[in-house]
């Protein structure tokens, strides 16, 4: 629900968003009545599951990311060269060092994910320097030969 109660806020203040949620969670149904009831339904696209090429032409036309905990489709996100507001959960921080490659807010304090999320639109020089160096990073991380090299050099080390 934090991401549909964020992008509440920020049309409160005047952004034009949509927010398009991936996934068919046990949540949707509540979800989507809540937005209904809140007139934000024409505002909130629940897309379901869709495949990697799907996601991969979706991510890069994206303005902002908010992750509550993505797992790892943060890594896809970050591949796309797009800015992210994250909760401090899970492995999120070890992709998302704060106001360096995204926005890592405390779990579930909701005025810091969405004045972080605020931050983020407002900002156009500091939303493509948080998504270049988010994308940088997961390449360097998830480059498969560098994995491969890494993983040959621990085999030989044992």
């Amino acid at each position: 629900i934090d991401p549909i109660l964020v992008l509440q806020k920020l049309k409160k203040e005047g952004f034009e968003l949509k927010l398009i949620m991936f996934g068919d969670g046990s949540q949707r149904k509540k979800l989507k009545n809540y937005c209904f009831k809140n007139g934000i339904d024409n505002h909130v696209i629940f897309a379901g599951n869709v495949d990697q090429i799907t996601l991969s032409k979706i991510i890069p036309y994206a303005s902002l990311v908010l992750s509550p905990h993505t797992g790892r489709a943060l890594v896809e996100v970050g591949l796309g060269r797009v800015p992210v507001v994250a909760y401090d959960i899970d492995w999120q921080s070890e992709l998302i060092i704060h106001e360096e490659t995204g926005e890592l807010v405390p779990y579930r304090d909701l005025e810091k994910f969405f004045s972080s999320a605020k931050k983020i639109l407002n900002k156009n020089s500091y939303s493509k320097l948080l998504s270049t160096n988010l994308r940088r990073l997961c390449i360097n991380l998830f480059d498969p030969n560098k994995t491969i090299e890494e993983e040959v050099k621990i085999y030989e080390n044992l």
